[in-house]
C-alpha cells in the first residue's frame, strides 16, 4: 500500500502546497476487494456478492417488485455499503446468463448513470425501482434526465494516419451527452444542438411576457427576445430526484448553462456553466444568491436592469470568478502544458456561452458612451494568448502525459486535454492510482488504481503525475472530470472543489483500460458479453462500455484490443444470424423485439438522423431490427475501429484478416463445393464484404483482399468458382450507396477537395504482378475471370506488355490464355481489343510455342485461337464441337447475365497481321495437328463470324493475298509520274485521267453494295495536282484547259467522292486529302469542293476526340455540348495529336476560304462551323445558346486562353474574309444581339459573322506582343476592314460597338510599344479610321488616342523627317480641327498633361498659322476658347488640372495677340473659378495661385486689355488671399506683370512704387494692416508670401511705419492655432522681420514703434512672446543693422519682463491661465538676450549691453522666482507643472550659459547650490540632473561640449512653439482646475 496523502506530500519540495486531508475514521484510499496483497477476509467477503447478485438477478425480476419489497432494499444497502460493487455487477454482466446481464446492465443504468451512459437508439433498460418508494420518491422521465456539457472538437493529426479535419462549432452552442466516446470524433457523433433536449425561453422587456417554446420548435421574434439555453442536471443516481431548492415561492432547479444569464437577484452575470433555474418564473440565479432575501416568485418585473449590463461589469464579474485561471505572459513561460491547456479548455467554453447568449439576446451589453463592445474584455485576450502558447510547442510537459502522447503519436501542441476522451480516461486512470514516488515504477502493486480515493488524494496526483501545480486549473479539471462521469462524489462542490473538501472520499465506478487490474479483464468480457447478445439494449450497452472504457491506445492492452475486435467483427458478420432468429422467434409470434422501441416509448435523446422512425403501434418488424443495428455500427463500432486503424493500419490489416480467417473456419455452415477448403475461402471472402458494405474496412481493404488471396491453396485457384467476387470486383458507381454508414466515406472520400479512391483491388493484383509474383498473379486473374469478373481490357494490356519486355515463361503465358478464354466466353462483345494483346503474347513467345508443339498441342495456342473466334463473333457451341474448347475448360463457370450496356465493336472486323505471321510460321513447319487446327480456325472466321461483314472478307483477301489489278494500277500510275516520263507520255497519261473523271456521272461507274468512292480518291490526286505541281508550263496549260470544261454535274460528282470518302480514310490520308482540296480551292474558288456538313462533321468529331476522348457516349457527346449540354463524363481536354491538328486546320481554312470566295452557306451550317472555329482559336468554353428572342441559337464566346500556335493560320485569314464583298443576310438574333424585336435578316457583307470572334479574341489577348507580326497586322487590318466595310448601326452589329472600342484602346497600347513601324503605322490608322467615321465623338476613346500620339512623338524625340511622328501630327491636328467644337481640348485638359503634350500643340497649331495665316479663327484660339468657355466643374481636382493646363498653354503656347472675345471669356473663367474655389477652402484641391499666374501672364503680354485684365487681377488676388494659401511667387509674378505696365504711363518705376500705384502692393499692404489689426485672417502661409513679397521689393514703400506698427501689435496679441503651430512660428518671425525691415530703411524709430504697439498690453506673457519673436528674427540673420537696432532695446524689454514674473513672485497670488507659458517664455527671453549679446559685431556701439548686464539684468526676477519654489516648501500636489518647468528651465539656463563659453558662466556657479537641493530631493528631473552633472564636470576643470548658436536658435524656435501650444490647451481648461492643480506656495 502506498503511502497517505500526508506523509507522500512531504516528500515533495515542489512549489504548490499539496492538500492534506483531514483525520477520519475511514481509510483515505480503498482498493477493490479483489486487488492484490488484500486480507483473507476481504476476498472471502468479496467473493459472495457477485454470486448473490446473480442469484438474484437470474430468478427475480427487480424490475417490478414492489415498492415496499426488503430485495430492493437489499440491492440498495449491497451498492451503498459495498464500494467496488460495480465490479460485482460486471463481473455478473460478463460471465452469466442473458436474463441476468440485461437486469445488472439495469443495475449499472441506475445507481451509475453516468458511468455507463445511456442509450439512444434501442430501448431503455428499465431502472430499478421506478415505482413510489421512500427511498426513491417521484422521478420525471429517465430518458430526458441527461446532462449536457457545452464542448469544443479539436482535431489532430497524428504520425500514424489521417483524422477528420473537423473544426469547432458551426452553430451557436454544442452540447455532449454523458455517453460520448473520445472527444476528438466529429460534431456530426457526439454532439447536437441544445434546442433539442433544453428548454428555450422568450422574454419580452417590453410586456415583461414569457414564452416557452417546446424542443426543436423556432421561438417567433415577439418584441425583445432573449432566448436562454440550458438543460436540467440530473441527479448522481437514475432513481433520486432532481436538484430542487424551495425559497420565497421559487422552485429552483440546478441546471447547465449554455448561454449567459443575468442573476435576478445581483443582476450580475452568471460565470461557471451552472446556475439555478425558477421553473415558475423562468429566472436564474447565482448558486451563493439563494441564502440571500429574494423577491416572492411572480412579482418582478422583467425589465432592461434583467437584460442589460456594462462590458465593465462583465469583465469585474469575470476576473472575479475566473481569477485563477489568469495568467500574465511572464508567468505563461513557467506554466506546464497541462495547466495552460486546462485553462485555456475552460476559458474558451466560458467564451463560447458569452458569445451565445450575446448572440440570443439573453443578456445585452450596455454602453454608457465611453466603452467600446466589439473591443470585448479579457476572455478573447487570454483565449487567444492561451492557444497561441500552447501551438507554439515549447511548453513543458510532465514525463506521465508525455509517455501517453509517445505512444499514440500526438503532438502536444494540437491536443485538447479536456476535450480528447481518451486523455481524460488516461488522467482518470492515473489519478485514482498511487503517486508514491519512492515505489518502483516497474512494480505494478504500487501502480494498482484505487477504487476509493480522497478528492485531496485526485489533487496531489495531478499535481504530482501532471504538473498540475495551479490550484485553478487543477480544480477545474477535476469539476470536469467529475461531469463526465470519470468518478462521483456525494457531496461534490457545485462548481469546482476547494481545499477544505480535501478529505471526501471520490468513487471510481467501473474499470478503464488504462488500468493495471484484473477487472480490465472483466471489462472486456462484459463488452464481448453484451455484444454476443440477441438484445438490442444490451448491445448498445456494450458498445457503450467499449467506447467509454476502452478506446483504442497506444498504451492499451494489445491482447484486450484483438478480443475486443474479435468480438465487434463478430457482432457485424451476426447480423444475418440474428435477423433469422428474430424472424423466426418474435416476428411469428408477435413478440416484441428484444432492446427495440416502439412508438408508444417515450423520445430519447439525442435523435439519431439515420435512425429508422419508430412505428405507431408497439410491433416492430425485421426491417426496423435490421435499421436499429446499422445504427449502432455507424454511431458506435464504426468510430471505434476507425480509431483502431489510425493506430497502425497496417496491423489493423492484419488483425482483420485473422479475425476473418478465425470465424470463417468455425463457422458452422454447409459446405459450398465438395471441397472444404473452397467453402472456407468463400466464407472468409464473405466477411470481407460484409466488412466493405459495413464500412469499417477504411484503407485496409487491399491489404486484407490480397493476404486473403495468398493464403487460397493451389486447388481452388485451379479449379474453384467464387461468383461472389462479382460483388467485390464488379462494383459500378451505383453500387457504393449499399454501404451502411457514411460517416467513414465522409472522412476517407476527399483529399484536398478532390476524390479519393478508398480501394483499389485491381491496382494491387497488378502490382503483385510487378513484384516478381507474375504467375501468382495470373492465377488470380483466372480465378477472377473463372468466377465471373468482368475484366477490362487494359488489366489484360498490362501483362501483355510484360511479354513484350520478355518476362514471361510458356507456362504463365497458358495462365494468361485460360484467364482470356473464360473472361470473353462471359463477356464476348465490345472486347476486340483484347486479339492485339493475344497476337502480342503468341508473338513474343513463337519459339517456346514452336518447341512445345513438337510433342503435343500448346494450351496456350489454341485456347487463344478460340478466345479470338469468340470476339469474331463466333457462336459457343461450334468451339466446343469443333474442340477448340472443352467441357473441362468451362467447368464451374457462372451463368451468364446478359450485358444491357451497349456493346461496341471495332470496325473492320480483321484477323491481326502478328497473329497471321505467326500462323504461317506454324503452317509452314507442316505438323498435321497444327495444320488442322488453324484451318478450323479460318473457316470458323470466315464462315461463322457473326460480326464480319462482307466487305470485310474482301479487305481480309486483299491483305492476305496479293491482288494483281491494284498492283497494275499502282505501278502504272508511278510511272506516270516520274522523272523520266516525256511530255507526250505524260499528256497521254492524263487525257486517259481526264476521260475517266468525265465518267464519274456515268451509272455504270457505280459499284452496287460496296463503299466504292474512297477507293477512287487516288484518281483525282493524279488528275487535278499538275495543275501546281508539274514542272512544264504546257502540262499546266493543258490540265488547266481540260479542267475548266467540267460541267457543275462533274463537280458535284466528284465532291460527292470526297465527302463519302473523307470521314473514313485513315488520318494520313484525310491529311493529304485536305492539303490537296486547300491547294485546288484557290484555282476553283466558287467550287464547293468539301461539303458544309462533311467540314462540320470533321470539326466536331476532333472537337470530340479532344474533350470527350474517353466517354462512352460516343459523339453524340459532342452533339450535346454544342448546345450547352455536358454529358456525365466530363473530361479534361487533351491534346491531339500533330496530324489531326494539321486535319483540323487544314479543314477550317478550306471552310474560311470558301467563305470568302462566296461559296454559299446556310445559317445552320454557319453557326456551327461559327462554333467550332471558336474553339480552335482559343474559345474553348464556347457553346451554342438560345438567342435574347428565345426562337434561335447563337454562339457564346467564353473561356478564351490564348490563340494556339497552330491555328494562327486561320487567325490570319480573318482579315480577308471580313474584306469579302459577298452580301449575306444575317438574323441579328444569330449574332446574340439584344436588338431582336421583329429578327428580320439584316443585309450584311459575309465576314459580319465573325466580327464577335475576332473582337473577342482581340480584346482577351493578354500580350498582343507575343503574336507573330504578321498574326497581329492581320488582327488589325480586320479591324480595319470592319470599320470602312460593315455598318455597326445595323441591329445585328449594334452591340458589337461595344467591343470595338476595346479593341481600339488595346489597339492604343500598341502605339508606344517596341514593335515596327510598320505596325504601329496600321494601329494609328485604324485609330484615325474609326474617328473620321464619326463615332468616336463621346467617350475618352478620342482623349487617350490624342494622349497616346503625342507620348509617341515624345517617345521618337520630336523627328519631323520621321514618317510615324508625322502622321501622328497630322492625326492630332485632323482631331483637333474636327472636335474642338465638340470639347475634345477640354477634355483633354481635364487631365494632367506634361510638357511633351504642349510642345507637340505649340508645333501643330504653329505650322497651322503658317500654311493658313489668313484664317479669321486661329485653331490655338479655338482650342482656348472651348475650355474656358465651360463651366466649373464639380470636381475641383480636375478644375485644378484645366487651370494648370491653361496656365502651361497661355505661357508656352497662345500668351499674346488674344482676341477681345476671347479675353473677356477668359477673365470671366477666371472670375466664376476663383469666386467658387474661395468657398471651398485649403482642401478641395485646387491651387488658386494657377489663376494669378493665368491672370499675370495675361496682364504681361496683352497690354492693349490692361483695364480689364487690370480688374481682374486685383480680384483674383482679393479672393485668393482671403480662403485659399497663396505662394510667395505667384504674388511676385504678380507684381512683376503690374510692374510692366509702368512704361505706357509713368517715367520710372520708382515713382510707380513709392507712390502705392502699384496696385498689387497696395492690396497688400491693406491685408496685411487688416490681418494685423484682426479685421481680417489669412493663413499663416499666406501671411508668410504676402511679407516676403513685400521684403523682396527694393524701393520705398508708402505707409510701412504704420503696417510695422501694426505687425508689433499682431504679435502679442495674435493668438495661435495649435494645428498651425510650426506656420504660425514661421509667420511671426516674417513680421518681425519687416518690422526691422521697416526700421532699417528708416521708416520708424524701433522704440516709438514698441512704445505705441505695447503701451495698452495688460499681457506681459505676449510682450514677452513678442519680444521672442523679435529676437528669433534677427538671430535668424545675424545681421550687424538689425543686431545693432535691437540689443540698445533691453531697457525697453526689462519692464514687461519683470512684469511677467512679478507677478508669481507675490505670495499667495494664483497663477493665470498661462503661467506655465510665460514661466517658459521668460527662459526663452533670457537665453536669447544672452546669444544675442554674444553675437560678435563688426562695428560695436556703446549703447549696447554687455552679457553680463544682461544677466544681472534678467536673472534676479527668475532667481526669486526658483526660491520661491524650492523643493522642500512645494507641496506635492503642485509639483507638476508650474514647479516642475521652473526647475527645468533653470537646469537648462545653466546648461545653455556653460555650454556657450559666455562670461557669465563663473556667476552661475554658486547656483550650483540650488540644483544639488533640488536633486537630492528625489525629485526625477532629466534636466536638474544633467546640469548638476554638467557643474560638477565644470568644476572639476572639465571642458564642456560648446553649443553652437544654430542648435540654440533652432531649440528656442521649438520651445516658444511648444509654449504657444501649452497656452492654448491651458486656456481650454475648466478655471476651478487650474486653481487647484497651480497654487502659489505661502
Amino acid at each position: 500500500m502506498a503511502l497517505d496523502d500526508e506523509e507522500n506530500s512531504s516528500l515533495h519540495t515542489a512549489p504548490w502546497q499539496p492538500w492534506r486531508s483531514l483525520p477520519s475514521a475511514s481509510h483515505p484510499r480503498i482498493q477493490a476487494t479483489n486487488a492484490p496483497l488484500q486480507p483473507l477476509p476481504v476476498y472471502y467477503l468479496g467473493s459472495i456478492t457477485a454470486p448473490l447478485l446473480a442469484a438474484i438477478l437470474e430468478n427475480i425480476d427487480t424490475t417490478s417488485l414492489p415498492p415496499t419489497y426488503s430485495l430492493c432494499r437489499l440491492l440498495d444497502t449491497i451498492v451503498s455499503s459495498k464500494p467496488d460493487s460495480y465490479l460485482d455487477v460486471l463481473e455478473v454482466i460478463a460471465y452469466h446468463v442473458p436474463q441476468s446481464r440485461r437486469a445488472a446492465l439495469g443495475l449499472l443504468a441506475t445507481f451509475w448513470p453516468r458511468a455507463l451512459g445511456h442509450v439512444v437508439i434501442s430501448k431503455s433498460l428499465p431502472v430499478l425501482g421506478q415505482g413510489e418508494q421512500p427511498w426513491t420518491g417521484n422521478m420525471p422521465n429517465p430518458q430526458l434526465r441527461i446532462e449536457h456539457l457545452p464542448v469544443r472538437t479539436i482535431s489532430y493529426h497524428g504520425d500514424s494516419g489521417s483524422r477528420s479535419s473537423h473544426r469547432h462549432l458551426t452553430k451557436p452552442v454544442r452540447v455532449i451527452v454523458n455517453h460520448v466516446p473520445p472527444l476528438s470524433w466529429g460534431l456530426d457523433f457526439f454532439a447536437v444542438d441544445v434546442c433539442a433536449p433544453c428548454i428555450s425561453i422568450a422574454t419580452t422587456t417590453r410586456k415583461a411576457m414569457f414564452i416557452i417554446s417546446t424542443p426543436c420548435c423556432p421561438i417567433r421574434e415577439l418584441g425583445n427576445l432573449a432566448v436562454h439555453r440550458f438543460c436540467l442536471i440530473p441527479p448522481p443516481k437514475r432513481d433520486a430526484d432532481l436538484i430542487t431548492v424551495k425559497r420565497a415561492q421559487h422552485i429552483f432547479r440546478h441546471v447547465n448553462l449554455f448561454t449567459l444569464p443575468i442573476c435576478f437577484h445581483c443582476f450580475l452575470p452568471i460565470w461557471g456553466c451552472q446556475a439555478f433555474h425558477c421553473t415558475t418564473c423562468k429566472l436564474f440565479m447565482h448558486l451563493t444568491c439563494l441564502d440571500r432575501p429574494l423577491a416572492v416568485c411572480g412579482i418582478v418585473d422583467i425589465g432592461s436592469v434583467h437584460m442589460a449590463m456594462s462590458l465593465e461589469s462583465i469583465s469585474r464579474t469575470f476576473a472575479d470568478y475566473y481569477g485563477d485561471l489568469f495568467l500574465s505572459t511572464e508567468d505563461l513561460g513557467k506554466r506546464s502544458f497541462e495547466d495552460i491547456s486546462v485553462s485555456s479548455a475552460m476559458l474558451w467554453t466560458q467564451l463560447q456561452i458569452y458569445n451565445n447568449g450575446l448572440a440570443l439576446g439573453s443578456f445585452v451589453l450596455a454602453s454608457d458612451g465611453h466603452e467600446d463592445a466589439a473591443k470585448g474584455f479579457e476572455l478573447q485576450f487570454l483565449v487567444e494568448l492561451y492557444e497561441a502558447y500552447l501551438s507554439s510547442g515549447k511548453l513543458p510537459v510532465s514525463a506521465t502525459l508525455g509517455e501517453y502522447l509517445e505512444a499514440n503519436n500526438h503532438n502536444p501542441s494540437s491536443l485538447a486535454i479536456m476535450f480528447d476522451w481518451s486523455t481524460l480516461a488516461y488522467i482518470a486512470s492515473t489519478i485514482k492510482s498511487s503517486y508514491d514516488v519512492r515505489t518502483s515504477p516497474s512494480s505494478d502493486t504500487a501502480r494498482h488504481p484505487f477504487e476509493v480515493v480522497t478528492l485531496g488524494h485526485l489533487r496531489n496526483s495531478l499535481g504530482y503525475e501532471f504538473n498540475m501545480l495551479s490550484e485553478g486549473p487543477a480544480r477545474h479539471c477535476l469539476s470536469h472530470l467529475h461531469k463526465l462521469g470519470f468518478f462521483t462524489f456525494a457531496d461534490f462542490p457545485t462548481c469546482v472543489p476547494e481545499p477544505a473538501k480535501s478529505s471526501q472520499h471520490c468513487y471510481f465506478p467501473l474499470p478503464l483500460c488504462f488500468d493495471l487490474s484484473v477487472d480490465v479483464e472483466t471489462l472486456v468480457s462484459a463488452i464481448e458479453a453484451c455484444l454476443s447478445d440477441l438484445d438490442l439494449s444490451v448491445n448498445e450497452c456494450g458498445f457503450l462500455l467499449l467506447v467509454r472504457r476502452f478506446w483504442p491506445s497506444g498504451l492499451a492492452s494489445d491482447y484486450a484490443l484483438r478480443r475486443l475486435s474479435h468480438a465487434v467483427l463478430s457482432w457485424i458478420f451476426a447480423e444475418d444470424d440474428s435477423l433469422a432468429n428474430i424472424l423466426r422467434d418474435f416476428i411469428p409470434q408477435g413478440i416484441n423485439l428484444p432492446g427495440m422501441r416502439s412508438g408508444s416509448d417515450a423520445p430519447v435523446w439525442p435523435t439519431t438522423h439515420d435512425a429508422r422512425r419508430a412505428p405507431s403501434s408497439s410491433v416492430n418488424n425485421g426491417g426496423d431490427y435490421v435499421a436499429a443495428r446499422r445504427s449502432l455500427l455507424s454511431r458506435y463500432a464504426t468510430r471505434w475501429l476507425l480509431a483502431l486503424h489510425d493506430q497502425d493500419f497496417v496491423a489493423y490489416a492484419r488483425l482483420l484478416s485473422d479475425i476473418i480467417q478465425d470465424v470463417a473456419s468455425r463457422y458452422e455452415r454447409p459446405c459450398f463445393n465438395a471441397h472444404e477448403s473452397s467453402s472456407t475461402a468463400e466464407r472468409s471472402l464473405r466477411f470481407i464484404i460484409r466488412l466493405c458494405r459495413a464500412s469499417v474496412d477504411f484503407t485496409a481493404l487491399d491489404d486484407i483482399f490480397l493476404m486473403w488471396l495468398q493464403t487460397l491453396e493451389l486447388e481452388v485457384l485451379d479449379t474453384a468458382s467464387l461468383p461472389i467476387l462479382q460483388r467485390l470486383l464488379n462494383r459500378d458507381s451505383t453500387e457504393s450507396t449499399s454501404r451502411h454508414t457514411t460517416f467513414v466515406d465522409q472522412i476517407f472520400a476527399q483529399v484536398d477537395g478532390h476524390v479519393a479512391k478508398l480501394s483499389d483491388p485491381w491496382g494491387m493484383v497488378r502490382r503483385a504482378a510487378k513484384e516478381n509474383r507474375l504467375l501468382d498473379s495470373l492465377r488470380w486473374l483466372r480465378l477472377f475471370a473463372r468466377s465471373g469478373v468482368d475484366i477490362n481490357v487494359p488489366i489484360f494490356a498490362e501483362y501483355s506488355e510484360l511479354s513484350q519486355k520478355g518476362l514471361v515463361t510458356l507456362k504463365q503465358a497458358s495462365v494468361f490464355a485460360e484467364a482470356t478464354l473464360l473472361s470473353v466466353w462471359t463477356k464476348p462483345t465490345g472486347r476486340q481489343d483484347l486479339q492485339k494483346l493475344i497476337s502480342t503474347m503468341i508473338a513474343s513467345l513463337q519459339p517456346a510455342i514452336q518447341s512445345a508443339l513438337q510433342s503435343s498441342i500448346d494450351n496456350a495456342s489454341w485456347q487463344s485461337l478460340a478466345t479470338c473466334l469468340l470476339l469474331y463473333g463466333c457462336d459457343r457451341a461450334l468451339l466446343t464441337s469443333n474442340e477448340l474448347v472443352t467441357e473441362e475448360d468451362i467447368k464451374n463457370l457462372p451463368s451468364r447475365q446478359q450485358d444491357t450496356r451497349m456493346a461496341q465493336t471495332t470496325d473492320p472486323i480483321i484477323i491481326d497481321g502478328e497473329l497471321m505471321l505467326v500462323l504461317s510460321t506454324l503452317v509452314a513447319t507442316g505438323m498435321e495437328n497444327v495444320v488442322c487446327l488453324i484451318a478450323k480456325f479460318l473457316h470458323s472466321f470466315i464462315m461463322h463470324a457473326s460480326l464480319l461483314e462482307a466487305h470485310e472478307v474482301d479487305n481480309f483477301v486483299f491483305r492476305n493475298g496479293k491482288h494483281p489489278i491494284s498492283m497494275s494500277f499502282h505501278e502504272f500510275m508511278s510511272l506516270m509520274s516520274g522523272p523520266t516520263v516525256t511530255r507526250d507520255a505524260r499528256l497521254l497519261a492524263l487525257d486517259r485521267l481526264f476521260r475517266m473523271v468525265l465518267d464519274i456521272t456515268s451509272p455504270d461507274f457505280e459499284v452496287k453494295d460496296r463503299p466504292w468512292k474512297h477507293s477512287i480518291i487516288d484518281l483525282f490526286y493524279h488528275a487535278f495536282e499538275p495543275l501546281w505541281i508539274d514542272e512544264k508550263e504546257e502540262v499546266r496549260t493543258a490540265v488547266n484547259t481540260w479542267l475548266q470544261t467540267l460541267l457543275s454535274a462533274h463537280l458535284d460528282a466528284i465532291a460527292s467522292c470526297w465527302n463519302d470518302a473523307f470521314p473514313y480514310l485513315p488520318m494520313s490520308k484525310r491529311l493529304r486529302l485536305a492539303s490537296f482540296l486547300l491547294q485546288l480551292q484557290s484555282h476553283f474558288p466558287t467550287w464547293r469542293v468539301l461539303s458544309w456538313s462533311t467540314i462540320i462533321e470533321t470539326l466536331l468529331e476532333y472537337d470530340y476526340l479532344q474533350h470527350n476522348s474517353n466517354d462512352e457516349d460516343g459523339p453524340a457527346a459532342a452533339y450535346l455540348e454544342m448546345y450547352g449540354l455536358k454529358t456525365q463524363n466530363d473530361a479534361h481536354p487533351r491534346d491531339l495529336d500533330p496530324e489531326i491538328l494539321s486535319i483540323q486546320i487544314s479543314i477550317a481554312l478550306l471552310g474560311l476560304r470558301m467563305m470568302k470566295n462566296g461559296v454559299d452557306i446556310d445559317l445552320t451550317s454557319c453557326l456551327k462551323f461559327k462554333l467550332y472555329l471558336a474553339k480552335m482559336i482559343g474559345f474553348s468554353g464556347a457553346q451554342m445558346v438560345s438567342a435574347f428572342n428565345g426562337r434561335a441559337f447563337s454562339i457564346h464566346l467564353d473561356g478564351f486562353s490564348g490563340i494556339p500556335q497552330q491555328s494562327l493560320s486561320c487567325v490570319n485569314e480573318f482579315a480577308r474574309v471580313l474584306d469579302a464583298p459577298h452580301p449575306f443576310d444575317l438574323p441579328p438574333s444569330l449574332m446574340n444581339s439584344p436588338f431582336t424585336e421583329d429578327d428580320r435578316p439584316c443585309r450584311v457583307l459575309i465576314g459580319s459573322i465573325w466580327m464577335d470572334v475576332v473582337l473577342c479574341a482581340f480584346c482577351a489577348i493578354d500580350e498582343p506582343l507575343e503574336l507573330p507580326a504578321l498574326t497581329l497586322k492581320s488582327l488589325l487590318e480586320a479591324l480595319m476592314a470592319m470599320i470602312y466595310k460593315h455598318d455597326f448601326d445595323s441591329p445585328a452589329l449594334r452591340h458589337l460597338d461595344v467591343l470595338l472600342r476595346r479593341a481600339l484602346k488595346k489597339t492604343l497600347d500598341l502605339l508606344l510599344v517596341d514593335l515596327s513601324y510598320d505596325l504601329r503605322q496600321v494601329a494609328l490608322s485604324v485609330i484615325e479610321t474609326y474617328i473620321k467615321r464619326g463615332s468616336a465623338i463621346s467617350g475618352a476613346l478620342v482623349t487617350e488616342s490624342i494622349e497616346r500620339a503625342v507620348a509617341l512623338i515624345a517617345l521618337l524625340k520630336h523627328n519631323t523627317e520621321d514618317m510615324l511622328v508625322t502622321q501622328a501630327k497630322s492625326f492630332i491636328e485632323h482631331t483637333l480641327v474636327t472636335l474642338a467644337t465638340s470639347g475634345v481640348f477640354c477634355s483633354l485638359c481635364k487631365r494632367p498633361l506634361g510638357s511633351d503634350f504642349f510642345n507637340v500643340i505649340k508645333s501643330i497649331v504653329e505650322d497651322e498659322s503658317r500654311r493658313a495665316p489668313s484664317l479669321q479663327e486661329s485653331l490655338r484660339e479655338v482650342l482656348l476658347q472651348s475650355v474656358v468657355t465651360q463651366p466649373p466643374d464639380v470636381d475641383w481636382k480636375i478644375n485644378h488640372n484645366i487651370a494648370s493646363n491653361v496656365k502651361e498653354y497661355t505661357e508656352s503656347v497662345y500668351f499674346e495677340g488674344l482676341s477681345k472675345w476671347l479675353i473677356k471669356d477668359l477673365i470671366n473663367w477666371l472670375m466664376v473659378t476663383a469666386r467658387r474655389a474661395s468657398a471651398l477652402g485649403n482642401n478641395a484641391g485646387f491651387d488658386p495661385n494657377l489663376l494669378l499666374y493665368i491672370s499675370a501672364t495675361l496682364l504681361q503680354y496683352n497690354k492693349a486689355h490692361t483695364e480689364d485684365l487690370l480688374e481682374c487681377t486685383e480680384a483674383v488676388l482679393r479672393v485668393a488671399l482671403s480662403r485659399s494659401n497663396v505662394e510667395k511667387q505667384s504674388l511676385i509674378r504678380a507684381s512683376h506683370a503690374v510692374s510692366s505696365l509702368s512704361d505706357t504711363s509713368l517715367n520710372s518705376k520708382q515713382e510707380l512704387v513709392s507712390s502705392n500705384n502699384n496696385q498689387v502692393t497696395h492690396i497688400l499692404l491693406e491685408v496685411l494692416e487688416d490681418v494685423f489689426r484682426a479685421r481680417a485672417r489669412v493663413t499663416p502661409s499666406t501671411l508668410n508670401a504676402i511679407i516676403e513679397t513685400i521684403l523682396c521689393t527694393d524701393v520705398r514703400i508708402v505707409g510701412l511705419r504704420q503696417v510695422a506698427c501694426s505687425g508689433l501689435y499682431f504679435l502679442h496679441n495674435h493668438t495661435w492655432m495649435v494645428s498651425e503651430s510650426s506656420a504660425e512660428l514661421s509667420a511671426s518671425i516674417s513680421v518681425s522681420r519687416l518690422v526691422l525691415y521697416a526700421v532699417d530703411v528708416g521708416h520708424a524709430s524701433l522704440s516709438e514703434m514698441i512704445a505705441e504697439a505695447f503701451e495698452t498690453s495688460t499681457q506681459a506673457g505676449t510682450v514677452v512672446r513678442a519680444w521672442n519673436i523679435l529676437l528669433l528674427g534677427v538671430l535668424s540673420n545675424f545681421a550687424d543693422t538689425y543686431i545693432r537696432v535691437l540689443l540698445p532695446q533691453l531697457n525697453v524689454f526689462t519692464p514687461a519682463y519683470y512684469r511677467c514674473l512679478g507677478t508669481y513672485v507675490l505670495e499667495g497670488t494664483t497663477p493665470s491661465e498661462s503661467v506655465v507659458a510665460d514661466v517658459e517664455h521668460a527662459f526663452i527671453a533670457l537665453k536669447l538676450w544672452l546669444l544675442l549679446a554674444q553675437t560678435p559685431l563688426a562695428n560695436p556701439t556703446r549703447e549696447s549691453p554687455s552679457v553680463k548686464t544682461i544677466w544681472n539684468e534678467l536673472w534676479p526676477p527668475f532667481e526669486a522666482l526658483v526660491n520661491l519654489f524650492k523643493a522642500d516648501s512645494v507641496p506635492e500636489d503642485l509639483l507638476q507643472p508650474l514647479a516642475t518647468t521652473i526647475w527645468a528651465s533653470v537646469a537648462n539656463l545653466f546648461l545653455f550659459v556653460l555650454q556657450s563659453r559666455s562670461p557669465v558662466g563663473l556667476d552661475t556657479v554658486p547656483c550650483a547650490v540650488i540644483l544639488n537641493r533640488l536633486r537630492d530631493s528625489g525629485r526625477r528631473n532629466s534636466a536638474l540632473s544633467k546640469a548638476c552633472s554638467a557643474l560638477s564636470r565644470a568644476l572639476d576643470g572639465e571642458l564642456l561640449p560648446e553649443l553652437l548658436p544654430s542648435a540654440v536658435i533652432a531649440q528656442a524656435k521649438l520651445d516658444v512653439e511648444n509654449a504657444e501650444k501649452l497656452r492654448m490647451l491651458e486656456s481650454a481648461q475648466r478655471p476651478m482646475e487650474r486653481r487647484r492643480d497651480m497654487r502659489i506656495p505661502t
